[in-house]
């Protein structure tokens, strides 16, 4: 029994040293599975190709051309790409984010949210504080923000301001924004602010 346990130990190493010596076949340096990592280190020039005779060669062009960019954005002031951060557009998910679309039917245009009123109404304020547009009327059971008449660099002619009414969606926890915008001349007086159609 002794001499038995003794010859399978004895088979056991033998079968293991010849199976690890055999790794070096599949994994070492000329193995079949070898590493490749550092094959580019002993690549040696390539000769250029030749095209045949009969064949007639052209000149390399680009296929998409970048076309130049608009020194100045809509405002007319030049972009200095360092003052603006590109925020990244929100994914339509159900993981918690607000997704955004713009939604149309003939030419009525409006922004969709698959979030509720309740969560929609203080980003809208945000906007409003964030870029400092002067809020006039804010009436929240209503869902209705109106600000004053705002002046932009690019049209020193016209005074515009905007009406932001926020509605609750077709489906469940979804919102639409409507944006109703009017503008007059800059010498139009203060006093004389048409009423909303």
């Amino acid at each position: 029994m002794k001499s038995l346990k003794c010859r399978s130990y004895l088979v056991f190493v033998i079968i293991s040293s010849h199976l690890l010596s055999g790794c070096s076949t599949f994994f070492g340096d000329e193995g079949v599975f070898r590493s490749r990592q550092k094959d580019y280190l002993r690549a040696a020039p390539v000769s250029p190709m030749t095209v045949p005779g009969d064949k007639v060669t052209r000149p390399m062009v680009t296929i998409y051309d970048v076309p130049e960019i608009n020194a100045n954005d809509e405002f007319g002031d030049a972009y200095q790409l360092q003052d603006y951060e590109i925020p990244r557009p929100n994914p339509m998910a159900d993981k918690g984010e607000v997704g955004v679309k713009i939604q149309k039917l003939g030419s009525e245009r409006w922004i969709f949210l698959n979030a509720s009123t309740s969560q929609v109404w203080p980003r809208t304020q945000n906007f409003m504080s964030e870029y400092n547009l002067q809020v006039v009327a804010s009436n929240a059971s209503a869902g209705l923000i109106e600000t004053g008449w705002l002046r932009f660099k690019n049209d020193a002619e016209t005074k515009t301001r905007y009406r932001v009414s926020l509605e609750k969606g077709i489906h469940p926890e979804t919102s639409e924004i409507h944006i109703l915008q009017m503008q007059r001349p800059e010498s139009f007086p203060e006093e004389d602010t048409p009423v909303w159609p």
